[in-house]
């Protein structure tokens, strides 16, 4: 992945679908500082699309907390959640291993979702509380919120 590609797929795969989306105009896009996130190209499309709205590194209006790359869901849950999934038994190909993966996301049960934004709630506040400090490590001696 490089950052011609990571626009086209926000340009083609994911701006039509979150278009469509009620609300549209209030969602805030966050991306992490990965280098194709990082890209001019990228960062000058998130101001054109989502200006005021995306946070991320090179945004100038709602910059990523510090330390804290362990806010979203998908970086605290998400993954490892679906890599225990996929990987219960070595993926025999490419095209076990994509079934599998497609399969997992379709099988995520709601309660583990709805369980997972209110740890991102309880996420959010607690980076406000130690003033943008990695959350992980603020959690460290309080036990796992999902």
């Amino acid at each position: 992945m490089n950052g011609l590609r990571y626009l086209e797929l926000l340009q083609r795969r994911f701006m039509p679908v979150v278009e469509q989306w009620e609300g549209f105009e209030g969602i805030i896009f966050m991306q992490d500082g990965a280098p194709p996130h990082w890209d001019l190209n990228v960062r000058n499309w998130l101001d054109e699309h989502f200006l005021g709205r995306w946070m991320g590194r090179g945004s100038w209006n709602l910059p990523w907390p510090p330390n804290s790359l362990d806010l979203t869901p998908c970086d605290f849950f998400l993954w490892g959640y679906i890599k225990s999934i996929v990987y219960r038994t070595q993926p025999q190909s490419l095209d076990d291993l994509q079934a599998r993966i497609q399969d997992a996301f379709n099988q995520l049960p709601q309660e583990i979702i709805d369980r997972a934004i209110v740890c991102y709630q309880r996420r959010l506040e607690r980076c406000i509380d130690v003033d943008g400090r990695n959350v992980e490590q603020a959690y460290s001696d309080e036990g796992n919120f999902l």
